[in-house]
């Protein structure tokens, strides 16, 4: 690899972290190619301890003297650990409008950034890791960290990185850990997200001078970082460092057993619903086996509509918006997973039962009268969240029973007083043990399932994940004043009660 690599439209930002000795980026510069001393696409980051004012003073006037023009110093507190020092560079870098964001210690020599540049033109990649093949070779790490977290990684503590910049805006970087967990948490971050990872060895020449650096950190926290990892996407103890906002990461639980997912489309089917309404349909898994049940889905959500072909579809706020359509027009009305998002879960249920039907003033039915309604939501007081409680632990995640997005929680109680409050005559309340089929579909999954739904049923309160409840809606207040109201005057002289109850 030479230093003649024509200039690209995509800029990058190289970030020399020389915080621990400025002479160390001095050394750096000096032997830098001159067509790369003034490139319009990349520009470099000189991270310098601020303890030492004249040091800094003499590398500014170095630079100028070289003629390098395109790097801005940056004074940084001393003590700064390496995962401090990565965040300050990608988060100037994304804000500053950049493509990518290379990293690299200021002790490995310039050939090594050129490397590391042209591998990322090549490969496009969302990371891209450059780490001496010798090295590669005998990583035992790298071998731990692949077993905890089921990943194929090359290397986690490569030292001469590249992030792109459009990546970088999917994961929150900022709330890794500051020492050189960093290192290994935002490769976990991008394996979580999907992100291409490409590790590639060091040319020869560059592998010649390079020194072995890598991120000091505790061997204990880089395995509790990866055992993290594969608890997230177990559905435990899970991370907002793992966090995507997106719809994407609800997955599909209707062929699973042990789900609320699976019981509500059997209950559909067992209650021969023809017209169903979804409220939260998400994706539309559940409305999917619905309509494989012959069932016609009207579906309603805050968020684009799902790709199975329904009925018709509603996009609205719960919280705000006023619904289009009303539980007694369906045979069914299935509410999973939504009431925990609503500030307000109470002041919706009347709602519902408010809501005017075009079939309930023509048939009196007991399923048009009072509405089925199938709901679900979480346990807050399922063991993990009591035992996290009991160690001083209440972390909010991307999912699960503390989801970020989640306003109200209930227990067992909590939950069957509300829905009594607001008018629902419930019939069955089950308890749904933690859905470990969903999240490993493999035989330890199933096994796992069956102890926790076995222990749910045991014990509701304790080891229900979440409940699963049918219950019926009685007619609302407007309802009741609507009939009222429809019945006219004449009818009411002739009716010989009415008539005395006039004289009185």
């Amino acid at each position: 690899m030479n230093g003649s690599i024509a200039p690209s439209d995509r800029r990058v930002l190289a970030c020399v972290d020389a915080a621990a000795d400025i002479a160390e980026g001095i050394a750096f510069f000096q032997g830098l190619p001159e067509e790369w001393r003034n490139r319009s696409d990349v520009h470099f980051l000189l991270l310098a301890p601020e303890s030492s004012p004249p040091a800094i003073e003499e590398c500014r006037e170095t630079l100028r003297q070289w003629g390098i023009g395109n790097t801005l110093i940056l004074p940084l507190t001393d003590g700064l650990d390496y995962g401090a020092r990565c965040k300050i560079a990608l988060r100037a870098g994304v804000d500053r409008g950049y493509d990518a964001i290379a990293i690299l210690p200021a002790q490995a020599p310039s050939l090594a950034l050129l490397d590391l540049i042209h591998s990322w033109d090549e490969t496009e990649a969302d990371v891209l890791l450059r780490q001496p093949e010798t090295a590669a070779r005998s990583d035992l790490a790298t071998a731990v960290l692949n077993a905890a977290t089921g990943l194929r990684l090359a290397t986690y503590t490569a030292p001469c990185r590249v992030y792109a910049a459009e990546f970088l805006q999917q994961i929150p970087f900022e709330l890794n850990g500051d020492d050189g967990r960093f290192a290994v948490e935002i490769l976990l971050q991008a394996a979580y997200v999907g992100a291409r990872i490409v590790a590639c060895a060091a040319t020869q020449a560059a592998e010649q001078r390079a020194p072995r650096v890598e991120a000091k950190m505790s061997c204990w926290r880089a395995l509790a970082a990866a055992m993290q990892y594969r608890m997230h996407h177990w559905g435990m103890l899970c991370s907002l460092k793992l966090r995507q906002a997106s719809v994407d990461r609800y997955r599909d639980k209707t062929a699973a057993p042990y789900t609320t997912h699976t019981l509500a489309v059997r209950e559909v089917r067992r209650r021969g619903a023809r017209r169903v309404l979804d409220i939260g349909c998400g994706r539309g898994f559940v409305a999917a086996a619905c309509m494989r049940q012959g069932a016609e889905v009207t579906g309603i959500d805050a968020c684009d509509p799902p790709a199975v072909p329904l009925a018709a579809f509603h996009r609205l706020d719960l919280e705000r918006d006023a619904l289009p359509c009303a539980p007694a027009d369906f045979d069914a009305t299935l509410l999973l997973d939504v009431i925990e998002h609503l500030s307000y879960p109470e002041q919706f249920l009347l709602s519902l039962r408010n809501a005017a039907g075009t079939r309930s003033e023509t048939r009196g039915t007991e399923s048009t009268a009072r509405p089925l309604l199938i709901l679900s939501t979480p346990n807050v007081a399922f063991i993990t969240v009591r035992l996290g409680l009991l160690l001083g632990r209440f972390n909010y995640a991307d999912r699960g029973i503390l989801d970020v997005t989640h306003k109200r929680l209930f227990t067992r109680s909590s939950l069957l007083r509300m829905l009594r409050d607001c008018g629902c005559e419930v019939e069955s309340c089950r308890a749904v043990g933690a859905p470990f089929p969903a999240v490993m579909p493999n035989r330890w999954g199933q096994v796992l399932g069956v102890v926790a739904d076995g222990l749910a049923r045991l014990w509701p309160s304790l080891f229900a994940f979440q409940f699963f409840v049918v219950c019926r809606l009685k007619p609302g207040i407007q309802q009741v004043l609507e009939r009222a109201a429809s019945v006219t005057p004449a009818a009411v002289r002739t009716s010989p009660r009415s008539t005395e109850e006039a004289d009185l």
